[in-house]
């Protein structure tokens, strides 16, 4: 017999659950197996992003190593207006950001687990830089910002 050739009454009735209920212990059975059912009182909590701002630097470099986020200003304590003044020297806000990152780290952080991290970022910064040598002058007064 086939599911198709069933009218809506006879499929009702194939689908349905039995009449007395009480032979099955709905609390042990679930989508995740015998006993693994999820408790009724459990809640989804989205993460919260962490108070510490050395983790979210980190979080938010790039795959390249730059920083492109202006998040990180705040983090790092640099005003919007100093940013915004000093960019208009450099081609790109990820350089001037990854350079301001980067300087925090060394003057804040100075631990040996984030090496790569800026490893990864003075690579960059040092590419970035041979395509704009005339940016000596920039980069001195953007380590100035970090205090």
């Amino acid at each position: 017999m086939d599911l198709l050739d069933l009218d809506s009454r006879q499929q009702n009735t194939l689908f349905s659950s039995p009449a007395n209920n009480s032979s099955i212990n709905t609390q042990s059975f679930g989508l995740f197996g015998l006993g693994n059912a999820p408790q009724q009182n459990m809640m989804f909590t989205p993460p919260t992003k962490s108070l510490d701002p050395v983790k979210t630097l980190v979080s938010l470099q790039t795959t390249t190593g730059t920083w492109t986020s202006l998040e990180v200003l705040k983090l790092i304590g640099v005003s919007e207006a100093d940013f915004n003044q000093l960019v208009k020297s450099f081609n790109s806000a990820a350089l001037l950001l990854t350079i301001l990152v980067v300087e925090y780290f060394e003057r804040k952080v100075n631990q040996p687990e984030y090496t790569l991290i800026l490893k990864k970022s003075k690579n960059w910064i040092s590419k970035e830089m041979a395509n704009q040598p005339n940016l000596q002058s920039a980069v001195v007064a953007a380590r100035a910002l970090v205090k």
